[in-house]
């Protein structure tokens, strides 16, 4: 870099222009500075120090047993909190070490420390787009249509799709929401609150189910909120809900697993010891592809308290072999980048290509972030300077490589591109 360094600084004045209008650099792609571009901006990235969380908050024990049995098992250091595009300077990115623990007595992983809600969850990034989705909401609006609840209470929902599923099929049922990022709905019989949903929350009105779709997980005392949740019913009343299948997710070496937000590893068997400990009986569950599995549980009479499953040697077991499994797929793929001439792109403006990342992708020769989130195009994936293009980026542009590692939606991603941007896309999976 040292024998041009008019050249440098022109490549450094890029760089800031970047931070300032992320589609600069689709201007830079053609021209001869471009690679340097990538090297310096790089090396600009590691070098600006992370801004660390305050107010983190330690987790003493087993959220399961409340044993103080943790064991560590790996860190992800300086990993950026937030799993989605902001148009905010890299600067002002929040990172953590992101610390997996598993409980010797119960076999649950947990993070420890956590971040503060009101921090990280201070934006919202989730649009549930494309067909699984869709595909989601629909079959989980049916497999609660069986019990005809006419008033509900939706925990997490911002967006209110569930709820216009639901009241397609039942237009006189009401359905109340509660989320930190619920907005205004058109629809009279959506009501929304504003709030974050912990063992806290208290239920006000009547009801006949609460509804939680993809809200568990993001839980940090699940015990002590399926207890608070208990105490707010009344025997007949249901309890609606829609979990990742972590089980399927970490044993496929999903990267949308666990992250920040996804703070404790609970498999089907542990999540039906919790309903029965808080007087919940499980009418019926489904599985939904490998992506979640439904439950319908109603609330009965007081019984004995079963104990958990500890389930510490297969869980300890399958969460090495995620850690193993992408140490060596990204060892791999950077052997392939080195001799690649054909333009890359990385796939997810979301927790995938971050998890990538911090796994040591080299990204020197990456050209940006793809994504279908119109609310994310334009903007930079948080924690890197890439900034997120639509797919179409790549139509008429030929042959090209997309890294994508997006856990269930591969397929319909790759169907997406091929047959409605590009036929040459190569995919690097």
């Amino acid at each position: 870099m040292s024998q041009d360094v008019s050249h440098e600084n022109h490549v450094y004045e890029i760089f800031a222009m970047r931070q300032r209008d992320p589609k600069v650099t689709s201007q830079w792609a053609e021209s001869e500075v471009f690679p340097l571009f990538f090297e310096i901006s790089a090396f600009i990235s590691s070098t600006i120090k992370a801004m660390k969380v305050e107010g983190l908050i330690e987790r003493s024990g087993c959220v399961l047993t409340q044993n103080r049995d943790l064991e560590f098992l790996h860190s992800f250091k300086d990993f950026p909190i937030f799993m989605g595009c902001t148009s905010r300077p890299l600067a002002e990115d929040l990172h953590e070490d992101m610390n997996w623990f598993i409980s010797r007595s119960s076999g649950v992983i947990q993070l420890n420390p956590l971040i503060p809600p009101e921090i990280l969850y201070a934006n919202a990034h989730n649009e549930a787009l494309g067909g699984v989705w869709t595909q989601h909401h629909a079959e989980f609006s049916a497999f609660i249509s069986q019990f005809k609840p006419k008033s509900i209470i939706e925990m997490g929902g911002a967006n209110a799709l569930l709820a216009k599923n639901y009241l397609k099929q039942n237009p006189t049922a009401e359905w109340t929401l509660v989320d930190p990022n619920a907005g205004e709905s058109n629809d009279l019989r959506i009501r929304k609150i504003s709030g974050f949903v912990d063992s806290r929350f208290r239920v006000k009105g009547s009801f006949d189910a609460i509804v939680q779709s993809h809200l568990f997980e993001h839980l940090y005392q699940p015990s002590e909120f399926m207890e608070s949740i208990s105490n707010q019913t009344r025997t007949g009343q249901y309890l609606f809900f829609s979990i990742p299948n972590m089980r399927s997710l970490l044993s496929q070496s999903y990267l949308n697993c666990l992250n920040f937000e996804h703070t404790v590893f609970l498999d089907d068997d542990h999540i039906c010891s919790l309903l029965k400990r808080s007087d919940f009986e499980i009418l019926e569950k489904k599985h939904f592809m490998d992506h979640s599995i439904f439950y319908a549980a109603v609330k009965t009479t007081k019984r004995p308290q079963p104990p958990f499953s500890n389930l510490y040697d297969q869980n300890k077991k399958m969460f090495l072999n995620f850690i193993d499994t992408y140490s060596k797929w990204v060892s791999e793929t950077n052997k392939r980048i080195v001799h690649e001439n054909l333009p890359i792109w990385l796939f997810g403006g979301h927790i995938f290509s971050q998890f990538l990342i911090s796994f040591g992708l080299n990204t020197s020769k990456v050209h940006g972030i793809l994504d279908n989130g119109q609310l994310k195009i334009g903007k930079r994936l948080y924690g890197t300077s890439f900034s997120v293009e639509s797919p179409q980026i790549l139509k008429g542009k030929g042959p090209a490589i997309v890294i994508l590692k997006a856990a269930s939606y591969n397929t319909e991603i790759k169907r997406q591109i091929l047959e409605t941007v590009n036929d040459q896309v190569i995919f690097w999976e």
